[in-house]
């Protein structure tokens, strides 16, 4: 009994000054690569900005109804819209960025997150490149499957859906942000506008 005693607090001390020393590890990690990862993170996001705008000079950031827009301007003249969305996927949200001339016409699109099975969901990324990109945001889109006028990822039905309702949410968005002659509403709730980057397309 007495030798148990001798070793319990010795033991106690030594799992405590472990875990001391294992939360300092993770914490010097987490501060070391914290700072690189989110600087990947918007340069990547900068990146599919560019790829998927039309040429511009700078862009500004508005929130409508919480839902980001950036707007893309040629000078003075607006050059197009980069408008994000999400849908639910089969492995979790989907969230795309698409991309609008300034007269609607859908430019490109870009995935900026999915946790989609590799092989199946992921191909979004690809799937939809010949069928997107030339599209109108007054069209509303759906699979085959259910009847619609775009041909789903095979055995990824639920991330084709998911896909294409991003695609509708930020085509409705679009419609809701400008008006016949391609001018931002500015009685718009919510709305703001704050200059993000010059020069970005360069």
């Amino acid at each position: 009994m007495s030798k148990a005693k001798d070793t319990f607090w010795p033991m106690v001390l030594s799992l405590v000054l472990i875990s001391m020393i294992s939360g300092g590890v993770l914490a010097l990690v987490y501060n070391l690569t914290k700072e690189p990862i989110e600087q990947s993170k918007k340069m990547s996001f900068e990146n599919s900005v560019k790829a998927i705008l039309p040429p511009f000079t700078f862009l500004q950031d508005t929130i409508v109804n919480n839902i980001p827009v950036i707007i893309a301007y040629n000078d003075s003249d607006i050059a197009g819209y980069a408008i994000t969305a999400e849908g639910a996927g089969y492995g979790g949200p989907i969230k795309v960025m698409i991309g609008y001339t300034a007269d609607g016409v859908i430019n490109d699109y870009a995935i900026l997150e999915h946790k989609e099975t590799p092989g199946l969901g992921a191909k979004a990324g690809e799937w939809f490149k010949k069928t997107i990109p030339g599209g109108n945001a007054n069209t509303t889109y759906s699979v085959s499957k259910d009847g619609g006028n775009v041909d789903g990822i095979t055995a990824a039905t639920i991330s084709s859906r998911a896909f294409l309702k991003s695609v509708n949410d930020a085509n409705k968005t679009f419609i809701a942000v400008t008006d016949s002659t391609n001018t931002v509403h500015d009685d718009i709730s919510g709305a703001t506008k704050t200059e993000w980057k010059e020069n970005s397309n360069e």
